[in-house]
């Protein structure tokens, strides 16, 4: 797994997660509604057991993501690396935010790839 795909997981966990926790809300109502139901309180609780999982997962990845782009020397390659992946800006969103022009902020992401790569390669000595 490269970097881009470490650092993309926690985002599509995180949206994951964000559908589940939707998932829990209607859940929620219908436990609400359908009182004494012992099956829809029990499928409540599995996906509340499973959202807390996930949720766990994604912390656990974005401490390990905060660790790395925080050792990337370039300030604007790490401020543009917490914008898409610890606040899950989208690039275009991320150029608008750091004031640059959307084709260079995808080169500034390529080359804080770049960058965050060399500091997996020196954490982990490959």
């Amino acid at each position: 797994m490269n970097v881009s795909e470490f650092f993309s997981e926690g985002r599509g966990l995180e949206m994951e997660t964000k559908a589940l926790q939707a998932a829990l809300l209607r859940l929620a109502e219908e436990v609400k509604l359908n009182r004494g139901n012992r099956e829809i309180f029990l499928s409540y609780l599995t996906l509340k057991g499973d959202i807390s999982s996930r949720c766990a997962r994604l912390m656990k990845i974005k401490e390990e993501i905060c660790d790395i782009i925080k050792r990337v020397e370039d300030p604007i390659c790490r401020t543009l690396l917490t914008y898409r992946y610890i606040n899950g800006e989208t690039m275009e969103k991320t150029a608008l935010i750091m004031e640059y022009d959307e084709r260079h902020i995808y080169r500034l992401h390529k080359k804080a790839l770049k960058l965050a790569e060399e500091v997996i390669k020196k954490r982990f000595k490959y």
